[in-house]
């Protein structure tokens, strides 16, 4: 029989050792046998066998110490130590592996296990052996086969987090369509009154019109939301007239809501810029709903862009209430953790975020202050298109996230 097929049991139970040593015979393999901890450690040394079958609790020198020094013996590099013990715990096991060991068996067993773990640990060390006679060291082996490892374990991390991204993007879309959907089908139940008014039949159908409109601008925004905190937007570059987008989404604002909605002026030089036009006009758009909640149908809104030191210069004011130190703080937190987790808390809206998270892929920033008359000020700065000049090709595979629809608010 070959060296390598060579088998060690060190246990005090004559009676086990006897049984376990026949056993394995019968599987063709040559077997040693030796009553304690110090006997044990001459087989080893004298016959170099390919596997140690280990008894953890033996008077004198226990399998842990024996374990170790069989690790710590030159010559032994290529013996496999399997622990055998009545107790059983994790503690135990973990510490059987600390010692050295490669497998734990808990008394009673069977004997088919045991025939099933001697034959894999037989059979990777005879792969371990052909490894090295093709000039592979086990070492090396070792850490491809942790390197493959730490990739699974990146893979299942992604799956992970693309299911948490996935639930958490149902989640808000759940909740960011259902009050505009729910007045949707409110408003068109009270249309189909045949006693309805005519005059009264079109101003609900206004209304409709509206709340379809909102409707379709929160869908863009949670789509947009989740494709940012996918890490699947990417920025295109083109010349943009700024001061026609922002007269556009006023336009279509106020078209939108009538009367519904505060005044909505616009200050815009006419000027060129290299942006993401869909991009912009979707931080615009954002801005102004914004505004025009925290303003009231009363309040009004003002509307800035300009161009000023080579950056693009957008800057919305309203008539709402001062903003609170807190909800400053609050009011941008932004996306990027890959698993759902930066997408905004269900009822607190996207709108901010979303600003934010676009100002960040433009290299741009964002900012908030309370104005001395009242209101408040929400302003985005960005630089001309040169971000492209620090994204690699590969950064720009998958989705492009492009809003080409002026009528989109």
């Amino acid at each position: 029989m070959d060296a390598r097929e060579r088998v060690l049991i060190i246990d005090d139970d004559g009676d086990l050792r006897a049984a376990l040593a026949e056993y394995l015979r019968g599987m063709g393999l040559d077997v040693l046998e030796a009553a304690d901890g110090e006997s044990g450690l001459e087989a080893v040394r004298a016959h170099a066998p390919a596997l140690v079958l280990l008894d953890l609790t033996m008077p004198g020198m226990d399998g842990y110490v024996v374990c170790r020094a069989i690790r710590a013996m030159p010559g032994a590099e290529r013996t496999a130590v399997v622990v055998i013990t009545g107790l059983a715990g994790t503690d135990l096991a973990l510490r059987a592996f600390d010692s050295g060991a490669v497998d734990f068996i808990t008394k009673p067993f069977h004997l088919q296990e045991v025939r099933a773990r001697v034959r894999t640990h037989l059979e990777a060390r005879r792969r371990g052996v052909a490894l090295e006679e093709k000039g592979l060291s086990l070492e090396k082996a070792f850490s491809e086969a942790a390197a493959m490892n730490r990739s699974l374990l990146t893979l299942n991390d992604k799956l992970r987090k693309s299911e948490a991204l996935k639930d958490r993007f149902l989640s808000l879309m759940r909740n960011e369509i259902n009050n505009p959907l729910n007045d949707i089908i409110g408003l068109a139940d009270r249309i189909l009154d045949p006693a309805l008014d005519p005059a009264r039949g079109r101003e609900l159908a206004r209304l409709v019109r509206m709340e379809a409109t909102r409707l379709d601008f929160q869908i863009r925004n949670v789509f947009c939301a989740a494709e940012l905190e996918a890490g699947q937007a990417r920025p295109t570059v083109s010349r943009v007239d700024v001061a026609s987008v922002a007269r556009d989404v006023a336009d279509s604002c106020s078209r939108a809501a009538g009367s519904q909605h505060p005044e909505v002026r616009v200050s815009a030089e006419e000027a060129h810029f290299d942006t993401d036009g869909g991009m912009v006009h979707l931080i615009l758009a954002d801005l102004v709903a914004n505004a025009a909640l925290r303003s009231g149908p009363a309040g009004q809104v003002e509307v800035s862009v300009a161009v000023t030191g080579g950056q693009l210069r957008i800057r919305v004011a309203d008539s709402g209430p001062a903003l609170e130190e807190q909800a400053r703080q609050d009011l941008f937190r932004g996306f990027g953790g890959g698993d759902g987790s930066g997408l905004a808390a269900p009822g607190l809206g996207l709108i901010l975020p979303v600003v934010k998270a676009l100002a960040d892929l433009l290299d741009g920033s964002v900012s908030a202050e309370n104005l001395p008359g009242g209101g408040a000020a929400f302003e985005v700065r960005l630089p001309p298109g040169t971000f492209l000049d620090h994204m690699d090709a590969e950064s720009m595979d998958g989705n492009l996230l492009i809003f080409d629809d002026p009528q989109a608010f």
